[in-house]
């Protein structure tokens, strides 16, 4: 599994205990993004807030956003892949999000509804924890950053013959992309 905090994050992660099979954390307020494993082995993951609790199976893919203003306290949930499962504050179950789908909690919620997505994507501020490491094992080319600001990154990329790959395969233009 994989946890990715956004900047200005408060989090907090409980220990995974034997009485639960569930590997927990509490976010108060900021961005979480949270990419569970797809082993067997691997935990069902329950992130609880003032505003809910989201619990996500293996596979699942989601972005939680948490604003809190005094006692007004909402919550986004962006779901890329999966289903998560969605409680208001009392534990009471309020419904299911699916993959594309994107829904707006309150504290008073009592059911949350999914607000399909036309392109999912991870939010803006994933970009900045990228590496150039990272995006060379991605992109499987030779990489030249030219500009990183706000959650864009523009990099030059170059294939060599070793790498068996060609430019030409690898992109498919996205309107929404650009800065």
């Amino acid at each position: 599994s994989n946890i990715f905090a956004g900047p200005l994050t408060h989090v907090t992660f409980r220990p995974h205990t034997p009485d639960s099979q569930n590997v927990g954390m509490f976010l108060e307020k900021g961005e979480l993004g949270v990419q569970a494993g797809s082993a067997a082995e691997d935990s069902t993951i329950e992130v609880r807030t003032n505003a809910g609790t989201f619990l996500l199976g293996r596979g699942d893919h989601a972005y939680i956003r948490i604003s809190s203003n005094g006692k007004d306290v909402s919550g986004e949930v962006l779901v890329l892949k999966g289903e998560v499962e969605c409680a208001d504050a009392g534990g009471k179950s309020i419904g299911t999000l699916s993959g594309g789908q994107r829904g707006l909690l309150s504290r008073d919620a009592t059911r949350i509804e999914g607000l399909t997505v036309a392109k999912p994507r991870v939010p803006a501020w994933r970009a900045d924890l990228v590496s150039d490491s990272d995006l060379r094992a991605l992109l499987g080319g030779t990489i030249k950053q030219l500009l990183r600001q706000d959650g864009v990154i523009r990099a030059e990329v170059s294939y060599d013959s070793q790498s068996g790959r060609n430019a030409l395969q690898d992109w498919i233009a996205d309107e929404g992309a650009a800065p």
